[in-house]
């Protein structure tokens, strides 16, 4: 996937404004002030989507500083804290939900190909991506 491709960036704009809205409450009640989260993995799986958790949150604020643990994939186990984020604390409310639905569903697919791929080991069979994906969402599906 390229990341500089302007059709990414529509995506990213689009979801946030759709999850957004009219604003963020709890966001501007944290005015100006700064702070600080991490993920942590609920169960093991191959993580998918750090790259785009950043993009995330950069279109919504330059300050905000993401911290990758866990390259996009490779294996994590369940408590394994997966990144940090700090920023403006509006910033950061604004963007979990967003962030973390997307990270959550490439990491299912990521985790669901990788154990197709493990059971499949030894064999001549090879996995191939597919045009069966979710409208909207084929870019970072096949990603």
């Amino acid at each position: 996937m390229d990341l500089r491709s302007p059709a990414l960036n529509h995506f990213l704009d689009q979801w946030l404004d759709e999850d957004l809205g009219r604003g963020d409450l709890t966001g501007s009640a944290l005015g100006d002030r700064h702070g600080s989260a991490y993920w942590i993995a609920k169960q093991s799986g191959v993580f998918c989507g750090g790259t785009l958790v950043e993009r995330i949150f950069q279109r919504l604020d330059r300050l905000v500083k993401t911290k990758l643990l866990v390259s996009d994939g490779k294996e994590l186990t369940k408590g394994q804290r997966i990144l940090e984020l700090s920023g403006p604390a509006a910033a950061l409310v604004a963007g979990e939900r967003t962030a973390l639905n997307l990270a959550m569903r490439l990491s299912g697919i990521a985790t669901a190909t990788a154990a197709l791929v493990a059971e499949l080991k030894g064999t001549e069979i090879q996995i191939s991506d597919t045009r069966k994906t979710t409208p909207g969402l084929r870019l970072f599906e096949k990603y």
